[in-house]
C-alpha cells in the first residue's frame, strides 16, 4: 500500500463520486464502431519497462523466477469460499509464481469500501471490483487515472497483452473503444461474460397446448394476439368447464421482464430495457422512447387489453411468488401467456410439477404493430468495464498486468469458471455436443453442497466467458426431453430462432465515459426521469390517467425534470466515444 492524492482533496469529491458509483452500467453490448481506440498509450504507463525475473515472452509461464506477492481487493461471493483456499488460485499461483494476498469485500459493501479506500489513499496493488455497478465507474476511472492512482494499461497491453489483444479482436466492433477514456488511456480490463440469451430479453412465453387445442396459429401481429387472448379467455382451453383462464399475466417483482410492457411496446417503437428509456434514433440522436407518439400508441394498446380483461391488472401489483403459484396451480393450467427472460422462473422446471407444466409453453416472436414494426431490445452486454485495475501502490505493474492477462486464456477460464479437471469438470468424450450443437468443451461436475466454495472462482475472477465458451457446455442429447430439461438449450434455441432476428442493434445506446461532473448530474437526472416514467406508465395502463386528455401534461412534466439536459449530456458522451 502507499499514499496517493491528498485526503482533503479526495474527501471533497466523495459526495459526487458516491452518486457516480451507485449508477449501474447500461447492460447492453455496444454497437459496432469504426472508431476503435488504439492500444498505444496516450500517456506513459508507470512502472519499469522490464522487471527482473520476468519470463521473456508474452503468454509464457511461469511469469517470474522468484516468488512475488501482490495485494488484491476483490469482491466476495456467497458461492465462493475464502480465495486463499480456492483450488483455482492455488493452481494459478503454481503456474505463475505469483502469490496473491486477498482482501475480500462483500458485494453489498463494495461501493462504500472502494470509496473509502480511494479517500484514504491506502491502495491495494490491484483491484478486481466486478464492474462499474460495484465500485469503479468510468468517471472514477478517469478521475483517478488522471491523478495517477489508476495506471494506464495501454503500453502493457501493447507489449504483454497476448490474451487481452485476442479479446479485443473477438469484440473488435466494441473493444477497446468502449473501455478507452476520453484522454485515450485504458485504465481497466473488462470482464467477459457474454450471455447470449441474456442479450435479448423482453421474451414472452405462450401456451402452445392451448393454441393447439383451439386450433389457432401463433399470433404474429398485435391484433392477432388480441384475438388469441380472447380465445384463451372465452373458449375454455383447459377444458374444465370453468371461466378460470387468465390470458396473460406478469409480476412487478421481475421489473421490465416481469410485465408484458417491454414485449408489447416494441411492436410500436424501439423501447429499450432501461429505466430512462434512452436510445439512439435512426439519425444518430439520443432520444427518450417514453416521449414518442408511438409510445403513446403502445400504451393505448396495452390499456385496451387490461380494459377487456385479457391482461390481468394484478400484473402491476403482485409478487413473483403469487404469479408462480397461479402458473403452477395443481388444479390445472390456467395461464395463457407470461413474460420473462427465462421460461422456468414462472412455470418451474420439468420435474417440479406433476404435469411437467413448463412443457406447454413456447416462445412467441415479437409481434408486428399497426405500422409493421417489431423489435427485440438488446439488453445484455458481453463485457463489464472497470473490472481489473492496477494502482500506483503496485511496485511491479508489468508483472501484475501479465498475471491478469493470463486469466483471459481458455485454460484459466475453464479452471476458474467451471473448475479444475476431475473436481470441477469432465473433459467430454469425442463427439459430445454443447448447447449450440457444436463440439462440447466441458461438462460440469455437480459439487456436493458446501464444497463448491473451493472448486470454482466463478463470476468474481477476470475471465473470457465468450458466448461460444458458454454455449460449449455439454448437453445430454440422449434425453428425449433435453430441450426442456436443459434450460440453457431451451433459451439458446428460443433466442436464436425467435428473438435475435428482430433486434435493431443500431438503436441501442451503449455505455460511454462521463466526466465526474457529468456522471453526478446524469445520476440525479436519470433517477428523477426513470421514476416518473415507471409511475406514469402504470397509471396510464390501469386507467388512472387518461391518454387522450392528459398526454400533453404528461409530456410537459419532462421539462421540469430537465430531460433535455439528460439527452444533451448522453449525446455528447456518445458522440465523443462512438463517432
Amino acid at each position: 500500500m502507499k499514499k496517493g492524492i491528498s485526503f482533503l482533496l479526495l474527501a471533497s469529491m466523495l459526495a459526487s463520486l458516491v452518486a457516480g458509483c451507485s449508477q449501474s452500467n447500461d447492460s447492453s453490448p455496444a454497437p459496432e464502431s469504426s472508431s476503435t481506440a488504439p492500444v498505444s498509450s496516450a500517456a506513459e504507463s508507470s512502472g519499469s519497462e522490464s522487471a527482473g525475473g520476468l519470463s521473456a515472452e508474452a503468454g509464457s509461464f511461469p511469469l517470474t523466477d522468484e516468488k512475488v506477492e501482490f495485494s488484491l481487493m476483490i469482491q466476495d461471493s456467497a458461492t465462493v469460499g475464502p480465495l486463499d483456499q480456492n483450488e483455482f488460485y492455488k493452481w494459478y499461483e503454481e503456474k505463475t509464481g505469483v502469490h496473491i494476498n486477498f482482501t475480500e469485500v462483500p458485494a453489498a459493501a463494495m461501493v462504500e469500501q472502494v470509496n473509502l479506500m480511494l479517500v484514504s489513499g491506502d491502495y491495494p496493488d490491484m483491484m478486481m471490483c466486478c464492474g462499474a455497478s460495484l465500485g469503479v465507474t468510468p468517471s472514477l476511472e478517469m478521475l483517478y487515472g488522471s491523478q495517477g492512482v489508476f495506471l494506464p494499461l495501454n503500453s502493457y497491453i501493447e507489449k504483454w497483452g497476448k490474451e487481452t489483444q485476442e479479446v479485443f479482436s473477438l469484440y473488435s466492433g466494441q473493444l477497446p473503444a468502449a473501455i478507452t477514456a476520453t484522454d485515450g488511456n485504458i485504465y481497466s480490463l473488462p470482464n467477459i461474460n457474454d450471455c447470449y440469451h441474456c442479450t435479448y430479453t423482453g421474451k414472452l412465453w405462450i401456451n402452445q397446448t392451448w393454441l393447439d387445442t383451439l386450433k389457432l396459429p401463433a399470433p404474429t401481429t398485435t391484433e392477432e394476439f388480441r384475438e388469441v387472448l380472447r380465445a384463451f379467455k372465452n373458449n375454455d382451453p383447459n377444458g374444465n368447464g370453468k371461466a378460470d383462464e387468465i390470458p396473460i399475466m406478469g409480476s412487478k417483482a421481475y421489473g421490465s421482464n416481469g410485465n408484458p410492457n417491454l414485449f408489447l411496446l416494441n411492436s410500436f417503437l424501439y423501447c429499450p430495457n432501461s429505466p430512462d428509456m434512452l436510445y439512439v434514433d435512426d439519425n444518430g440522436k439520443v432520444a427518450c422512447a417514453a416521449t414518442q407518439p408511438e409510445y403513446k400508441d403502445g400504451l393505448a394498446y396495452i390499456r385496451s387489453l387490461v380494459e377487456e380483461g385479457l391482461l390481468d391488472a394484478s400484473t402491476y401489483t403482485q409478487t413473483g411468488d403469487q404469479l408462480k403459484q397461479f402458473a403452477i396451480d395443481p388444479e390445472g393450467m390456467k395461464l395463457g401467456a407470461y413474460p420473462h427472460m427465462t421460461a422456468t422462473n414462472i412455470t418451474d422446471t420439468i420435474d417440479n410439477t406433476p404435469d411437467q407444466r413448463t412443457k406447454n409453453y413456447g416462445p412467441l416472436a415479437p409481434l408486428k404493430g399497426p405500422a409493421g414494426y417489431q423489435n427485440t431490445p438488446i439488453t445484455g452486454q458481453p463485457y463489464y468495464s472497470g473490472y481489473f485495475i492496477i494502482t500506483s501502490a503496485c511496485e511491479n505493474p508489468e508483472l501484475a498486468f501479465r498475471w491478469a492477462d493470463g486469466l483471459y486464456s481458455e485454460e484459466c477460464t475453464l479452471n476458474s469458471q467451471i473448475g479444475m479437471p476431475d473436481t470441477g469438470r469432465i473433459i467430454p468424450t469425442e463427439g459430445s455436443k454443447g448447447i449450440n450443437g457444436e463440439p462440447a468443451l466441458y461438462q460440469s461436475i455437480k459439487i456436493p453442497a458446501g464444497t463448491d466454495n473451493f472448486v470454482r472462482a466463478q463470476n468474481i475472477t477476470l475471465a473470457r466467458r465468450t458466448s461460444d465458451f458458454r454455449l460449449a457446455q455439454y448437453v445430454d442429447y440422449s434425453d428425449p426431453d433435453y430441450r426442456i430439461r436443459d434450460n440453457e438449450v431451451r433459451l439458446f434455441e428460443a433466442t436464436r430462432d425467435f428473438y435475435e432476428p428482430y433486434a435493431h442493434a443500431q438503436n441501442h445506446l451503449p455505455d460511454a465515459y462521463l466526466t465526474e461532473e457529468e456522471a453526478s448530474e446524469v445520476a440525479q437526472l436519470t433517477s428523477t426521469v426513470s421514476s416518473y416514467i415507471e409511475e406514469q406508465m402504470v397509471l396510464f395502463i390501469l386507467g388512472s390517467r387518461d391518454l387522450d386528455t392528459e398526454w400533453d401534461s404528461y409530456l410537459k412534466e419532462f421539462d421540469s425534470m430537465n430531460l433535455n439536459r439528460l439527452l444533451e449530456i448522453r449525446q455528447a458522451a456518445y458522440d465523443r466515444q462512438y463517432k
